[in-house]
């Protein structure tokens, strides 16, 4: 449940802040007043992110361990955080999701809007390196296949809802012509 809760908040967070960047209009160097609106949003979603990937940490430490989350030391965490592939790839995740909630939140400038953008979409790909495809024989190719299409379906998906959110903006006709092209580049 952590897992699927952690994939919909990184896909709705990077469909805010790309909705805000890259396909609603902005008022010269900063981002429109709906585009403040879905900063704000991404940064609370991405928080909850973080709280996700934190969580899942202690929950996959409890299944391998076999005891219950209440009943782990500090100690065995910080040890499969830091020490084991899946464990670094969350806790990296975790520490990007953290970053991007402190940018969304700091500022409304599109420069910032668009770097917070780009560190969502990195902070999304930590996973795809450590799963079932990346012990495959040809693990290069299914593993880049991999990233791909989760960053395709977070921009595709999470874009959606994002227009959703400003489907009574007098800027969803031109958000959504921008976001048809993208959509088609994610297809």
């Amino acid at each position: 449940m952590t897992r699927l809760l952690s994939d919909a908040l990184a896909t709705l967070t990077v469909g805010m802040l790309v909705t805000a960047a890259f396909l609603l209009p902005g008022d010269g160097p900063s981002v429109s007043p709906h585009g403040w609106l879905l900063l704000r949003r991404a940064g609370l979603l991405s928080a909850c992110w973080t709280a996700a990937a934190l969580a899942s940490i202690v929950l996959t430490v409890s299944d391998l361990l076999g005891v219950p989350p209440q009943r782990l030391n500090t100690a065995a965490v910080v040890s499969f955080a830091s020490s084991i592939t899946q464990g670094r790839a969350l806790l990296l995740q975790a520490t990007l999701a953290l970053t991007v909630a402190v940018l969304a939140r700091v500022g409304v400038s599109r420069g910032l809007a668009a770097a917070a953008a780009v560190l969502a979409l990195v902070a999304v790909t930590p996973p795809a390196f450590t799963g079932h495809a990346a012990g495959a024989g040809n693990h290069q190719t299914a593993v880049s296949s991999l990233v791909l299409h989760v960053l395709a379906a977070a921009v595709w998906v999470g874009g959606l809802a994002a227009l959703l959110v400003i489907r009574r903006s007098r800027q969803i006709a031109d958000a959504a012509a921008r976001y048809s092209r993208v959509a088609l580049c994610c297809f």
